[in-house]
């Protein structure tokens, strides 16, 4: 892989909000995302000891592993993991353990999601990472709120013209042929993205 498409990808990943560790066969830590570094400097739920990636606790580590050693022994695919139970102000965490498709079979992501913690900001992160213009953005909600393209028009006070063209980039830049495939992006964007930072 280049240098430039990694720095591409560990920007994406870096804007989305569930954590994201690249783990070898072995537990050793190969890559953090912003979420994960965030977790990690936190020591909750899981820790970073002796270039390996644990857990909080001796079960919490021991179910790490044993996922791991299942999916290199029998090749498990997804696998949920109890990272840590909700109690004295700190909600639940969970893991899930995934393959890499066409990578090293000793590489698996983990994905690190807490229960009730509010990371979602929808269509502002999915317009921050592909990089849609602040018109864009805009005409993007309007769709969302299962208006058509000339109620759009109508209520910005633009041609219709004008906001198909939009329409056509926002579509180009999300890569989808179709506005239900757009639409089902926003959808699963909803919980994955960070609030873009404010511009100065």
């Amino acid at each position: 892989m280049s240098s430039g498409i990694a720095t591409v990808l560990s920007d994406l990943f870096d804007q989305i909000a569930v954590a994201v560790f690249i783990i070898s066969g072995s537990g050793s830590l190969l890559f953090s995302n912003r979420a994960g570094q965030a977790m990690i400097d936190e020591g909750w739920p899981v820790r970073f000891t002796n270039g390996a990636l644990t857990g909080i606790d001796t079960p919490a580590s021991e179910a790490l592993k044993k996922a791991l050693d299942k999916r290199h022994a029998d090749g498990a695919s997804d696998q949920a993991i109890c990272l840590a139970i909700a109690g004295q102000g700190r909600p639940s965490a969970i893991g899930y353990l995934r393959a890499i498709p066409g990578a090293d079979t000793s590489a698996s992501m983990l994905l690190v999601t807490q229960t009730g913690r509010s990371t979602a900001y929808g269509i502002e992160g999915l317009a921050s990472s592909y990089n849609l213009s602040k018109a864009e953005t805009r005409i993007l909600k309007h769709v969302v709120e299962a208006q058509s393209l000339p109620e759009v028009a109508q209520r910005l006070n633009l041609s219709l013209p004008t906001v198909k063209s939009h329409m056509r980039r926002i579509l180009s830049k999300t890569q989808c042929s179709r506005q239900a495939d757009l639409l089902r992006i926003v959808e699963g964007a909803r919980a994955y993205f960070y609030r873009p930072r404010s511009e100065n």
